[in-house]
């Protein structure tokens, strides 16, 4: 299994942006979402993290922090939505950490409160993928 830890402040997903250039419609991608995608190349990098092939399955923590020590470890029902901070940490680790995130077959995601900023990624070849649902 392999583990990622994000110390940052884990930025959600942005929807792309569209511009009118030179008779063209262009798209691209927010900066603070581009800018936090190449952060997570960094970060894996310099974690000596590897690429796994196959089928993988992920489990994510991500933490928020908050000043109130009486929250911390607690689930977090707040924006931004789990769902959007999958996506963009996924996405992120598209060609490094794997080819690309349809070979996720699995994800388990949570989140809570903490004192500091920071997320857990841990990744995995799924070895036995025969189970089979009826």
């Amino acid at each position: 299994m392999q583990l990622l830890v994000i110390p940052q402040k884990i930025e959600p997903k942005e929807r792309p942006r569209f511009s009118f250039k030179k008779g063209r419609i262009m798209t691209y991608t927010p900066k603070k979402t581009h800018n936090f995608e190449e952060n997570l190349k960094k970060y894996f990098y310099n974690q000596g993290c590897k690429k796994e092939n196959g089928c993988i399955e992920v489990k994510m923590q991500i933490f928020s922090s908050v000043k109130n020590k009486k929250l911390w470890g607690n689930l977090k029902e707040t924006r931004p939505d789990l769902d959007n901070i999958i996506k963009s940490c996924l996405d992120g680790l598209n060609g490094i950490a794997w080819d690309d995130d349809a070979q996720i077959v699995k994800i388990t995601a949570e989140k809570y409160y903490a004192p500091i900023d920071y997320c857990k990624i841990f990744y995995k070849k799924v070895v036995d993928n025969t189970e089979k649902v009826l």
